[in-house]
């Protein structure tokens, strides 16, 4: 009974008998909708067993909001000893084992202990960060990470899933263009460019990629970009960046209510089939005892059994 009632530690089941919520697929429909309603690309990211490799869910459908630099980052992984997967999963482990109670200083102190974010930070100081607990941050009452892309310095948000007190999983946004950061973006995609445009092979379609990239930021000046940007990637100001913050917390109460509405029909549902299952055993244990008795009213006198 203790393993039915156990709280899930992930969401995506992996079989009938695991402990998790639901379907990849479903969990996929319901990131489509979170996706489609805050206009940019999402992911959620469960913790596997290694901080380099983890369970990265992204919605179907919805690969018009990847920024032509993104996807070439993902495509061609570990580009330049960079890999924007491990990157993502090592921030969102972050929040593994962590529960809602002192989130705030528990999160700061898993950064500060971190190799690889204490690293991450330190060689690059373009970022401006004194501290990695520094890229803790606190907003309507919640606790989440917020952080620039090394290789674009586009802004990236972690956010924790909770299911009562615990994390089961983060939900990551990224490729947001914050106005004032727009110079510091267009330099940096400047350097990628080139440093593309020096290898050998495929060069020129690669700088594509980031010419794309830079036109969508100097959208005011191309009617063309402008049209797509205006929809996905336009650059935020200080107030419009808070409302998303905003609209993905509101986004991640909805998921978070639907997580524990899961949790508790399928904790039903396994109480059912567990009773049944032991009333069938225990029938099966009447039946015997009455043929080795012989006794073919044994049933009848045990109190409370009924066919």
């Amino acid at each position: 009974m203790d393993s039915i009632l156990k709280i899930p530690d992930h969401i995506v089941l992996k079989d009938d008998n695991d402990n998790g919520i639901m379907s990849e697929e479903y969990l996929k429909g319901i990131l489509v909708i979170m996706c489609n309603e805050l206009k940019i690309m999402g992911a959620i990211i469960e913790f596997d067993n290694s901080e380099s490799k983890c369970n990265k869910i992204y919605p179907e459908f919805l690969y018009g909001y990847l920024r032509r630099v993104c996807k070439h980052l993902q495509e061609n992984n570990n580009d330049n000893g960079f890999s924007c997967e491990e990157n993502d999963c090592k921030h969102a482990y972050l929040f593994n084992k962590l529960k809602k109670k002192n989130l705030n200083d528990k999160l700061k102190s898993a950064c500060i202990k971190n190799k690889y974010i204490n690293k991450y930070y330190e060689e690059d100081k373009s970022f401006g960060i004194r501290s990695p607990k520094e890229i803790v941050r606190r907003k309507f009452g919640k606790v989440f990470l917020e952080y620039d892309c090394s290789k674009t310095f586009f802004r990236e948000l972690i956010f924790p899933i909770f299911l009562g007190e615990d994390i089961i999983a983060t939900f990551i946004i990224g490729q947001i263009v914050l106005k004032d950061n727009e110079e510091k973006i267009k330099m940096r995609l400047e350097e990628e460019k080139k440093r593309i445009s020096s290898k050998s092979e495929g060069n020129s379609w690669f700088r594509n990629r980031f010419n794309t990239e830079l036109d969508y930021l100097n959208y005011e000046k191309n009617i063309k970009a402008y049209r797509k940007v205006d929809k996905y990637f336009k650059p935020l100001n200080k107030a419009a960046y808070e409302e998303l913050i905003k609209k993905v917390l509101d986004e991640l109460e909805e998921l978070e209510s639907r997580l524990e509405s899961e949790t508790l029909e399928r904790q039903k549902l396994k109480i059912t089939i567990f009773i049944e299952n032991a009333k069938k055993k225990y029938y099966k244990e009447i039946d015997r005892i009455s043929l080795e008795f012989k006794d073919n009213n044994f049933k009848k006198k045990i109190i409370g059994i009924r066919d």
